[in-house]
């Protein structure tokens, strides 16, 4: 500054080209650990505790804790009557501070961190040697240095340093030099022997990388083999943070906690079942703090949560759902739940309010899931879709004028394409609604008994105008993986290519709420796990498929969503296979039959009058055609209600969750 005096500004962490871990991440996770940590403690005490990042890149969250065990012990003396001479002073404007050899005492005893990145630990050590200067002056130096006869700056090489944080020294016995140098594994015991001794690390904090498993064995498939051994959450397309959660725990001591913000999505996800089952067995979780859809980095779309750790088993722990995160950020405003930690498994981890349970407990009176009653199936995979989904521009008899990926027009014969439902913001799904689409799909297949065999070369060739089209994209088509290179122009995975033309229904993955819609017409859809649709048809004729419509667009089935799905950014929610297949439906008795027959009629009516809505260009028949629709969805909900044995004041509390 211009008083030559250091000033550490806090700055977005950078790390591969993405900003990481805001400020304000970084003080709620230390003041959360910490403030716990401190609670009643004296300086003498706290020179013993030591606080941990094992992935700390350039330091932010060392910083973070570095600076609140600054505050926190000026705090302190600032509070005696008689405060020792050589731990504060008065600088020259007035304000009191700690002088340079408490703030090194403090970093060196408390501060340690560890990187893979040689580059990111030197930057972490000149920065929290920067802090240690802080606000201090040449003068300031000069006294101090002449006070306590040490030099300026302390060591920090045994505090901060380089490693693999998750790879040990049980390596495999057949790995060479070289190859165990790029693993760079650390050796927790022997590099903080004197932490181990006393029992591990008290705090744990920390934004661990996120690194899908995939792309890390493109990079290292030595080190994947290592996780997939030593770890139990490493299971399925798991995502690195696991470890470093799973790791956390074994670096604290048994009075330890830790603080991590990560993605949720392990919550939810198959591949988190071992770390959900590692947590909840041992009771180790004490607080989170979810942010659903509230987006905490700007520059890329990541859904994250806080979770805090107790090595010491916990009985309940805190949930807090953040709705709003500026608001949040400035009072902290978020519903807050305590629960039992015993409600918690291996199984997906869906955070019930009171009476959100409730609800939960009326619908699980019925034990038939969706799953039971219904084939729930994928849409096709072409891995060339711009190749095999055109815009269909003009209808004739024979061929019709497509729109190719370049957007030229060319003109395709009809017999080798399929109407098609493609995600695309011109094309608006409703409930009940029919779609008309101008897209198709090229299905180079004869479908005979439900089976679907591919064209031969011979009958493809009959289609001269396709095949010269195919023929154009041959070197793109051959570069798709698992492709056989004798039948190029089919599909690589041929699933479910026989089941679209059955009447069927279609649900987005991704969607505000519920938008289920009656397919007639033999649309054919494209999606995997994660969309964008899903077909769905009952597995046998005892149950109607409009029975199963209505459940699926009612505010019930919407509010169970909400509760058991992941939340994405401008308020959509997954309707993904996983969580809609375990809504409970009600096995149809003689005491629900009428009810049953009364969603069919209701939702028979709603199909009928969209299409009466379609045909119509006179407004006042439109107009009135709405408000019947509106009443046949509102007699919908309720007989959806009344399927499940909802109470009024049942029926408030979904309502009004929806509303909020």
């Amino acid at each position: 500054t211009k008083s030559h005096q250091a000033k550490i500004e806090q700055k977005p962490e950078i790390k591969d080209g993405v900003v990481y871990t805001p400020q304000f991440i970084v003080s709620e996770i230390v003041e959360g650990v910490l403030g716990t940590i401190l609670k009643d403690k004296t300086p003498n005490q706290v020179s013993k505790l030591k606080i941990i990042d094992p992935a700390c890149g350039s330091g932010s969250f060392l910083l973070g804790a570095f600076q609140y065990l600054i505050d926190w012990h000026l705090d302190y003396y600032s509070s005696m009557e008689r405060p020792p001479k050589d731990v504060i002073y008065t600088a020259r404007d007035g304000i009191t501070r700690l002088t340079i050899n408490e703030k090194k005492r403090i970093v060196v005893n408390n501060i340690y961190g560890v990187d893979i990145d040689a580059q990111a630990v030197e930057v972490s050590k000149l920065s929290l040697l920067l802090k240690v200067l802080e606000d201090s002056n040449k003068d300031v130096l000069e006294a101090q240095q002449k006070l306590f006869q040490e030099r300026a700056l302390p060591y920090l090489g045994d505090n901060i340093r380089c490693g693999n944080s998750l790879i040990d020294t049980d390596l495999p016995e057949d790995l060479s030099l070289e190859e165990k140098m790029d693993l760079n594994p650390f050796i927790w015991e022997k590099e903080f022997k004197e932490v181990f001794d006393n029992g591990g690390f008290d705090a744990v904090v920390g934004n661990p990388p996120y690194i899908k498993i995939q792309d890390l064995n493109k990079i290292s498939s030595i080190s994947v083999q290592y996780y997939n051994d030593k770890y139990c959450s490493a299971n399925g397309s798991y995502d690195i943070y696991l470890l470093f959660v799973e790791k956390a725990i074994s670096l604290l001591n048994d009075n330890g906690i830790a603080g991590y913000i990560l993605p949720h999505k392990f919550f939810n996800a198959k591949y988190g079942k071992y770390i959900r089952e590692f947590l909840s067995t041992n009771k180790y979780v004490d607080k989170i703090v979810h942010f659903g859809d509230q987006q905490v980095f700007d520059s890329v779309s990541t859904y994250t949560c806080l979770l805090y750790l107790s090595k010491k088993p916990k009985k309940y722990f805190k949930f807090n759902k953040v709705e709003n995160l500026e608001e949040w950020k400035i009072n902290k405003k978020s519903t807050e739940d305590i629960l039992n930690c015993s409600d918690f498994s291996s199984d997906e981890w869906n955070f019930l309010s009171s009476d959100s349970m409730r609800i939960f407990k009326k619908l699980n009176i019925h034990s038939q899931k969706l799953m039971d009653v219904s084939k729930i199936f994928q849409g096709l995979a072409t891995s060339a879709d711009k190749i095999y989904i055109l815009e269909c521009i003009e209808e004739k008899d024979s061929c019709s004028i497509f729109l190719d990926k370049d957007g030229q027009k060319i003109c395709l014969e009809n017999n080798l394409f399929k109407p098609f439902l493609k995600k695309d913001n011109n094309i608006i799904l409703e409930p009940y609604n029919a779609v008309n689409s101008n897209y198709k799909l090229l299905f180079p297949y004869n479908l005979e008994d439900n089976k679907a065999k591919p064209l031969t070369l011979k009958e493809l060739r009959q289609f001269s105008k396709t095949y010269e089209y195919l023929q154009n994209n041959k070197k793109d088509l051959l570069n798709r993986s698992k492709i056989d290179s004798k039948v190029w122009w089919k599909y690589p995975y041929p699933k479910n290519l026989a089941i679209m033309e059955s009447p069927k229904l279609i649900i987005p993955v991704l969607s505000i709420n519920p938008r289920c819609i009656y397919d007639e017409d033999g649309l054919y859809i494209t999606g995997g796990g994660g969309g964008p649709f899903y077909g769905l048809r009952p597995l046998n004729e005892n149950i109607s498929i409009f029975y199963l419509m209505g459940i699926l667009n009612s505010k019930l089935f919407q509010f169970v969503i909400f509760n058991v799905s992941t939340a994405m950014r401008g308020g959509y929610y997954r309707y993904s296979k996983q969580y809609i297949e375990n809504m409970n439906i009600p096995i149809i008795s003689d005491e629900n039959k009428d009810i049953y027959q009364n969603i069919i009629f209701n939702v028979k009516k709603c199909i009928e009058y969209n299409k009466k809505i379609a045909k119509s260009n006179v407004p006042k028949e439109i107009r009135i055609l709405n408000m019947e629709l509106d009443d046949l969805k509102y007699k919908i909900n309720q007989l959806v209600y009344e399927l499940y044995e909802l109470t009024e004041e049942e029926i408030e509390i979904v309502e009004n969750s929806l509303n909020n």
